[in-house]
């Protein structure tokens, strides 16, 4: 899993770790090429329109995962589009992270509808967030409020096929598939 504030030597080996944080993917592997093609082509749209690529002209993008949740807190069981609060600790990881970004001027801040997401962006920025849906966390279908421990053994085989290959298998059978979050988070960057 990548650190708070990890560098990368490419768009590829960022996508690589956002891709399954909790293990090393290759920075070959198809979800990684799809977040890489995506960059190029924004890339190749800032050229076609003679958009200076020096470092000042470029967007930049901070991204902020929300606080700990009493789910995360109960052995990391997956929260994906169940909306529950921050806890204690979780509101103090934003206050604390509004202190590292008190030097950074921020135009505008996104964030996922779901309140985990918002009040943590709201807390961390100091301005009240824009929310968009688009940015919405992780379906997981059938592994929401579930342990991987306890998906895994329920049905192994369909944790088998998602870690396989997530960019064309749902997640938890009934969830989005990695292709489906690409595309979603594509069109918000996009527009």
């Amino acid at each position: 899993m990548a650190a708070a504030g990890t560098s990368f030597p490419n768009i590829r080996a960022a996508a690589a770790a956002m891709v399954h944080p909790e293990k090393t993917v290759m920075p070959e592997s198809r979800l990684v090429k799809a977040y890489h093609t995506r960059y190029e082509a924004f890339i190749n749209l800032l050229r076609e329109k003679n958009i200076s690529m020096s470092e000042s002209a470029l967007l930049r993008v901070y991204l902020l995962r929300h606080g700990q949740t009493a789910w995360n807190a109960d052995n990391n069981r997956y929260c994906g589009r169940t909306d529950i609060p921050l806890t204690d600790k979780g509101l103090d990881q934003a206050a604390a992270v509004r202190g590292q970004l008190s030097d950074i001027q921020l135009d505008a801040v996104y964030t996922s509808p779901l309140q985990r997401a918002s009040t943590t962006a709201r807390i961390a920025s100091g301005v009240e967030p824009i929310s968009d849906d688009r940015l919405m966390e992780v379906d997981f279908g059938q592994w929401e409020y579930k342990t991987r421990e306890e998906f895994i053994k329920e049905d192994p085989q369909s944790w088998e096929n998602w870690n396989t290959d997530p960019t064309y298998v749902r997640a938890g059978v009934t969830g989005e598939t990695g292709m489906e979050i690409v595309k979603r988070v594509d069109d918000f960057l996009k527009k």
